[in-house]
């Protein structure tokens, strides 16, 4: 009877066969996440994105829910797809899941700058001679006479292994400290062996960063995309996910910390450093993230007046936060601005040197959430915008995250439609980029017209090319513009029998004004805050992978940016990690970041009728 009510999921993926047990009636996704398979699920696991299909080989076994016919179509429900979040398992199966999670394309490198390297864990190697009759100095006495520290503090379990690691080291150690805290005391010499660890933790990425504290330098990195996607693509999902479910904000903790803890043991073992060696962690990401870290209620970050816990720079140590790196290494979490202008942006502005120059600069980081900070006049203004995750992929019929086989580049050139793939692999969706590319291109010849409707048929045969006029057809009941399919191009508007069509549709335009609307507003609201004018800006910093990797040409062409920043713009990349790299290296630009955080003006744009007009012009293509 008990096996009755069991059912066995074996799951493919990259050419291996893992095999599951669940209970009958259980949710696909929920068995897959609970077992350690990524599924991405933008909306949350609410049926309304699309993103976490997969293939069910006895799918024609079950009737499709009202999502998966609304989402999936005839085509490939035929051919066995599946939504996982709303596929109920009523016997055993077979899923093939996409291998694209080890694949993606993350940005970890950055603009470096000079740094001093003032690093706040200190190795001192300490030899002494054994006690005596006439040197009866307590254990701890001993060593802080001889460091020149006469006020250096040992915690208990310092102190509980003391007296043998002296005895065993014949009195020779090295103790690691953070100013007047003794972390840990080490037998022999290890002053070299001494590394830190940088984290910029984002929505949808995640980078780890090892660092030499001894040397400064950066001995490796690792970066994979956030897990925590399996509970929503921004972080509104994720804090819904919290509120509607009691064990959400664990679930979410538990979710990053196993994350991290497994990426640092990776990243050690692949550079041969012991995780005995690493003293310290600097984290940047973005308030609610590192709310998530801490296990922290969320639901006032989304609710208004938007109100986080905390945002001043916080400290603890490892195995406080969950970590398995334990008491003698630090945890420094940097300070945010705001609930939605966080420790990311505060290392960007550090990073971009913005506050040193004698400028009016603008960092612009382009994501799910479009955060923007200004420096004019000795005053930081700041501002976040809900652009939403069609920047990423997400909501995009099509769309997919930077991951090989992404089209993330297009151009028409010589009357033909070039597009180019991450990785050059056979092409598998459409990322951020290069929906940007595809509207530019459809906007400068006449498939889309400034309000972002498609032409009609014969209103296209008047300005629109002729090879891309072939390419307009329609698909789920919408205008649409096909970029690539695996049919000759003049079987194109004939998608019948196509195996796979990648297109933009009247909706993923309208998803992508949504999206650049929010940010090209945010940028005009703060421009009018501190009283100047677009010209007056004198350098444009854009961090971020997406903001890396778009076509600037494009992004001005949409009007996601003003076309009086073509010249100014200065690509960051991962500005974030290398903002928690100088504060994992530099005391001084640790300290940094907290009198960026106490000259920053947060604006609120929900509140100001001026955004909501900027928002609406924002919404017509054209620079």
């Amino acid at each position: 009877m008990e096996s009755m009510e069991n059912c066995k999921v074996v799951v493919c993926l990259v050419n291996e066969k893992t095999e599951l047990s669940c209970a009958k009636g259980s949710i696909l996704k929920n068995v897959l996440s609970q077992n350690g398979f990524f599924i991405d699920t933008p909306c949350g696991g609410k049926g309304l994105c699309g993103k976490c299909k997969v293939k069910v080989l006895q799918a024609q076994n079950t009737l499709p829910t009202e999502e998966e016919s609304l989402l999936l179509g005839k085509m490939e429900l035929e051919q066995g797809f599946r939504l996982a979040c709303t596929y109920m398992i009523q016997q055993d199966i077979e899923v093939e899941m996409p291998g694209i999670v080890e694949t993606a394309q993350i940005l970890t490198s950055g603009w470096e700058c000079e740094t001093s390297r003032d690093v706040g864990i200190i190795k001192q190697y300490l030899v002494s001679g054994s006690p005596s009759i006439s040197d009866q100095r307590d254990d701890v006495k001993r060593i802080q006479d001889l460091s020149g520290v006469p006020d250096l503090h040992f915690p208990l379990h310092v102190m509980k292994s003391l007296p043998d690691i002296l005895e065993k080291s014949n009195y020779k150690t090295t103790i690691v400290r953070c100013n007047n805290h003794v972390l840990k005391v080490e037998a022999g010499n290890t002053e070299k062996a001494s590394y830190g660890v940088a984290i910029d933790i984002g929505t949808t990425t995640i980078a780890v960063y090892l660092m030499d504290l001894a040397t400064g330098e950066q001995v490796g990195v690792l970066s994979e995309l956030n897990r925590q996607k399996a509970y929503g693509a921004d972080v509104i999902s994720r804090i819904n996910h919290t509120m509607e479910n009691p064990e959400g904000s664990e679930q979410l903790r538990s979710c990053i910390i196993t994350q991290l803890d497994n990426m640092i043991k990776n990243i050690a073992a692949n550079n041969h450093a012991s995780l005995d060696n690493i003293y310290h962690m600097v984290i940047a990401g973005n308030t609610t993230m590192l709310h998530l870290l801490m296990g922290l209620p969320v639901k006032n970050i989304a609710l208004s007046p938007f109100i986080p816990v905390i945002t001043e720079k916080i400290e603890f140590t490892a195995e406080e936060l969950g970590f398995n790196l334990g008491k003698s290494c630090m945890v420094t979490l940097l300070p945010c601005i705001s609930a939605y202008v966080g420790a990311d942006i505060v290392a960007g502005i550090l990073s971009s040197r913005m506050v040193q120059k004698n400028a009016v600069s603008m960092l612009i980081d382009i994501g799910t959430n479009g955060e923007i900070a200004l420096f004019c006049k000795n005053r930081i203004y700041c501002c976040s915008t809900a652009a939403g995750p069609a920047f990423e992929g997400a909501h995009i019929r099509n769309g997919i995250g930077g991951v090989k086989g992404a089209i993330n580049k297009a151009e028409y050139k010589d009357g033909r439609l070039a597009i180019n793939t991450i990785l050059n692999h056979a092409p598998i969706g459409i990322c951020g980029s290069g929906v940007l590319d595809i509207a530019a291109i459809m906007l400068e010849n006449g498939i889309i017209d400034e309000t972002g409707r498609f032409a009609a048929g014969d209103e296209a045969g008047l300005s629109a090319r002729e090879n891309l006029r072939k390419r307009l057809t329609q698909i789920d009941g919408q205008p649409a513009f096909v970029v690539w399919s695996d049919t000759a191009a003049n079987d194109i508007l004939n998608p019948a029998g196509v195996k796979s069509i990648i297109a933009i549709t009247q909706k993923d335009i309208r998803e992508l004004q949504l999206a650049k609307a929010a940010i090209s507003a945010g940028v005009k609201v703060l421009i009018n805050s501190a009283g100047i004018s677009m010209k007056d800006v004198d350098n444009v910093f854009l961090a971020g992978g997406f903001g890396s990797y778009i076509n600037k040409d494009s992004a001005i062409k949409i009007g996601l940016i003003p076309a009086e920043f073509k010249d100014k713009i200065t690509v960051l990349g991962n500005a974030a990690g290398t903002g928690a790299k100088m504060c994992l290296l530099s005391v001084s630009e640790l300290v940094q970041t907290g009198k960026i955080k106490d000259i920053s003006r947060y604006i609120e744009l929900s509140a100001l009728p001026e955004f909501h007009d900027e928002f609406v012009d924002s919404m017509f293509f054209g620079d």
